[in-house]
Parts: C-alpha cells; sequence; structure tokens
C-alpha cells in the first residue's frame, strides 16, 4: 500500500487546496518523475 499513498491522500479537495496555497505544482511534478514502485 505505501506506493498507493499519494493515489489515497491527495483527493480532489486536497489539490484544490495545494492549489490554493501553491504547492501543487510541486506535487505534480514529483508525480511526473517518479518511478514505478515507488512512494510518491
Amino acid at each position: 500500500m505505501p506506493h498507493r499513498y499519494a493515489e489515497i491522500a491527495f483527493t480532489p479537495t486536497v489539490k484544490k487546496a495545494q492549489e490554493k496555497f501553491g504547492s501543487r505544482n510541486a506535487y505534480a511534478r514529483r508525480k511526473e518523475r517518479r518511478r514505478p514502485g515507488t512512494i510518491a
């Protein structure tokens, strides 16, 4: 389950809050860079 943490934790509501406070781009970049099977 650890590899699915971001999928579970970052709900649409959380993503909107991240956009509001300016951290969404960083998390989106991190998701794009991750390797399969790694923790987001």
